[in-house]
């Protein structure tokens, strides 16, 4: 039986939950699925990129947290500057994972940086430098050219 209780927010809900418990088993397992899911965004990105794009950088951002939203990953807050600062309330990659005192959103990394390298036309480097599993409110991520050292 299909009513609006078992769609939307609680089906958002149920997906969140299985990919939590798949990565929390393979934590205890020993298993770093990370490079993974770094990889994974990339794709998704790229994927992701032209039905999010605009010329304008404020609009290409707000794009990005309407898509955010409305598929249940969180809501994104943008501040730019030099370094585009990147906040993430209620992260749907981390916030049921355990406190382990390191950054865990390595999925939406890889999807920043897929979308802001496209934007920019040249490498940028994504670093977490707030996340739910390190005990902190909110996700926080910084975007910035990437340098070689």
């Amino acid at each position: 039986r299909d009513t609006d209780r078992s769609r939307g927010l609680g089906d958002v809900y149920k997906r969140q939950l299985l990919f939590h418990t798949l990565r929390s088993m393979l934590i205890q397992e020993g298993i770093n699925i990370d490079p993974v899911l770094h990889s994974t965004g990339i794709r998704m990105g790229q994927s992701l990129y032209n039905k999010l794009y605009d010329d304008d950088l404020e609009v290409f951002i707000e794009n990005i947290a309407e898509f955010w939203e409305t598929k249940g990953l969180g809501k994104l807050s943008f501040k730019l500057g030099q370094i585009i600062k990147i906040t993430a309330s209620d992260c749907f990659e981390c916030e049921l994972l355990p406190k382990t005192g390191k950054p865990a959103c390595y999925l939406d990394t890889g999807i920043f940086q897929a979308l802001f390298s496209e934007f920019f036309g040249l490498p940028v480097r994504v670093i977490e430098i707030q996340c739910c599993t390190m005990g902190d409110e909110n996700c926080v991520f910084e975007i910035e050219p990437f340098k070689r050292k």
